[in-house]
């Protein structure tokens, strides 16, 4: 009989850390919900570009590819932000990595 009350009092302490775990993760999902939103109104007031750099990265490899260097680096400095300088040596970073490889 007394292990049969402590084993309910765990499952409801249990239920309880269970229960307020799930309320916990709905209320961060709903901040960081929020956040982004925020975030994107702050970027279209500033005119800024978010970007994915793993579509960033293939777009510009795309364009290495098709010999069309100068596309990519006034692609990259467009969503980047950065200056020519900068975004040159960038792509002529990943360029020299890109023959690299295959020269392996």
């Amino acid at each position: 009989m007394t292990s049969n009350i402590v084993v309910l009092f765990f499952m409801g302490v249990l239920s309880y850390f269970a229960i307020s775990l799930s309320i916990s993760t709905c209320t961060i999902k709903s901040e960081i919900t929020k956040i982004n939103t925020k975030l994107e109104n702050i970027e279209k007031h500033f005119g800024i570009n978010s970007f994915d750099e793993e579509i960033l990265y293939e777009e510009i490899n795309r364009l290495l590819c098709m010999n069309k260097k100068v596309r990519a680096i006034r692609y990259y400095k467009d969503i980047t932000g950065l200056g020519i300088k900068e975004s040159k040596e960038y792509i002529e970073l990943l360029e020299k990595n890109m023959y690299e490889k295959i020269l392996k």
